[in-house]
């Protein structure tokens, strides 16, 4: 995304001459960029006609652009005794340690046109407080995303584990299911058997009442052959007795 300037103003920068060795005002262009959700001042040479030749490159190489974040290097707008005269106090880095930020301090001053043009100094307070409270958001939003990145990592091992479980349940369920029929099946198996060994108990009854009605009916023919043979014996004596 293309940067965006939005504000923007011309300031006079004190700036120290090659040639003299003493600081001189150049004029320098004042502006807020919005850079990919940050915050830019920028203090550019101002523009000079080409006609100016080797003074505009002498004034160029003496006066670089600046470039300060407003969150992370703008310390302090401090204003001095002149109304229209104030500095800005930054971190030269970004990437500036804690242990060292004292050392790393710069001081640019800068001149503004009129008072009503340094008032400006509140909106740039403003800018900063804004560009902090984005980062901030920014930060919180960031780790928002990594706890709803871990959630969701969460929520994921919760679904596989369900998963995991799930199909567990159901190959026990199945398990279960087999194991019943096989119970039912034995079961079967028993009452069958259990049915079969009633049937053939009765028919072992039935065949002990049919041996006991054999063996009185041995006895009682035993016994008729025995008075019948008696008979004979007494009929042979009457009979053999005659003659």
């Amino acid at each position: 995304m293309a940067a965006s300037r939005f504000c923007g103003v011309t300031l006079k920068r004190k700036v120290l001459s090659a040639d003299t060795k003493l600081f001189e005002w150049r004029p320098c262009i004042c502006t807020i960029v919005a850079d990919h959700g940050t915050l830019l001042l920028l203090l550019q040479p101002h523009v000079r006609d080409e006609s100016d030749g080797d003074q505009l490159e002498e004034e160029d190489g003496e006066a670089e652009t600046m470039t300060i974040d407003l969150a992370s290097q703008l310390i302090e707008i401090r204003p001095k005794k002149s109304k229209v005269r104030f500095e800005l106090e930054y971190y030269a880095s970004i990437h500036t340690t804690e242990a060292r930020r004292d050392d790393s301090i710069k001081t640019e001053e800068l001149m503004a046109p009129s008072a009503a043009v340094y008032s400006s100094r509140t909106e740039l307070h403003i800018l900063q407080r804004v560009e902090a409270a984005l980062r901030e958001l920014e930060l919180e939003n960031a780790q928002a995303k990594a706890r709803e990145r871990e959630l969701n990592q969460e929520v994921q091992s919760l679904r596989d584990a369900a998963r995991v479980a799930s199909a567990e349940r159901k190959h026990a369920e199945q398990e279960c299911r087999h194991a019943r029929r096989e119970v039912d099946a034995w079961r079967r198996a028993t009452q069958s058997a259990e049915a079969a060994a009633a049937q053939l108990q009765e028919q072992l009854g039935i065949a002990r009442e049919e041996s006991q009605l054999l063996a009185g009916e041995k006895l009682r023919l035993k016994r008729q052959n025995s008075e019948l043979l008696t008979q004979v014996h007494r009929l042979d004596s009457l009979v053999y007795g005659r003659f």
